[in-house]
């Protein structure tokens, strides 16, 4: 009799990326791939909900790049050129730290890893 617990088999845990930079890495490893093999038009073809959920994680790490490099910018026209460098590293890092609070939300990084294995 089990306890009712679902358990992951540890192949799968292995592979799971766990950290905030390990899954931007995965996000973008994943995107290029389906963009490269043409899956992309593909999914918008057959179905736009889930191109929406396909895009959705790149969406909004191209969201954080954008923000950060406007805030780099920004700072870089009001002080210098190395203040803007650094600010727009520190922005991009917090708004990607920012995944944790969005995660209960919008579930985008779950999507993320699990379109990692269907890349593999």
């Amino acid at each position: 009799m089990t306890s009712g617990k679902k358990q992951t088999p540890a192949r799968f845990r292995r592979r799971w990326a766990r950290r905030n930079f390990a899954v931007l890495g995965e996000i973008l490893r994943y995107t290029f791939l389906f963009l490269r093999r043409g899956i992309v038009r593909r999914v918008l073809v057959t179905s736009w909900p889930t191109f929406i959920s396909m895009a959705y994680p790149f969406a909004l790490v191209l969201l954080a790049a954008i923000l950060a490099a406007t805030a780099g910018l920004v700072t870089n026209y009001f002080l210098s050129p190395l203040a803007g460098v650094a600010v727009t590293a520190v922005a991009f890092v917090l708004l990607i730290m920012l995944r944790a609070p969005l995660e209960s939300r919008v579930n985008a990084f779950w999507i993320a890893r699990i379109l990692c294995f269907i890349a593999d």
